[in-house]
């Protein structure tokens, strides 16, 4: 991308890009645990599912369990009777909002097994919020969104190699999921 507008926005963002991507490390690697989750995830941390009201964890500590059961018990579930590998993404775009609030959409895809197998895809939008007093970005709400809704007209940012789905299933062949179906026992949509 040579758009020098682009590299503003991007660069203004940095640090909110590295929080999403320091989770990512902490999710795949499977270390939820509540020193982690503190300095990238809000004390008040919500999600918005479809269909769903809002759910807003009281504490790092009840969010972090709940986290992991979705890490450990979620994941698995998905996965079964393979075992979950890594989150990577298709597509990271950003909204920014304010100087110190950004919202970022993935698309993201769930690998299984020591192979690597591409199966789901899944959409979300995070907003995240520059905590001024700890000088840091942290993620502060999830919004689930289905995957043929991602958010086109947003500025798509270039995900690093580590990150990126190598596409070795197009993209719309992959099956999508929603966190609201997986919560009531569902694999589709």
């Amino acid at each position: 991308m040579d758009n020098p507008a682009y590299f503003e926005v991007v660069e203004q963002y940095r640090g909110a890009l590295d929080t999403f991507f320091d989770y990512v490390d902490i999710l795949n690697d499977n270390e939820l645990n509540e020193k982690n989750l503190s300095s990238l995830f809000s004390e008040k941390f919500s999600i918005s599912m479809i269909g769903n009201p809002n759910l807003t964890f009281q504490n790092i500590s009840d969010f972090t369990k709940s986290w992991n059961a979705i890490r450990n018990e979620t994941y698995s579930f998905i996965c079964s009777p393979e075992k979950f590998s890594e989150l990577k993404f298709a597509k990271i775009s950003i909204q920014p909002l304010r100087d110190n609030s950004v919202m970022l959409a993935l698309l993201d895809v769930f690998y299984f097994s020591a192979d690597h197998i591409p199966q789901y895809k899944m959409c979300f939008i995070y907003t995240l919020l520059f905590d001024e007093n700890e000088e840091i970005w942290l993620m502060s709400n999830l919004i689930e969104l289905l995957p043929k809704n991602y958010p086109e007209n947003w500025l798509e940012v270039n995900v690093p190699n580590n990150y990126l789905y190598d596409g070795s299933v197009p993209i719309e062949e992959l099956k999508p999921l929603l966190a609201s179906k997986l919560a009531s026992g569902e694999k589709s949509n």
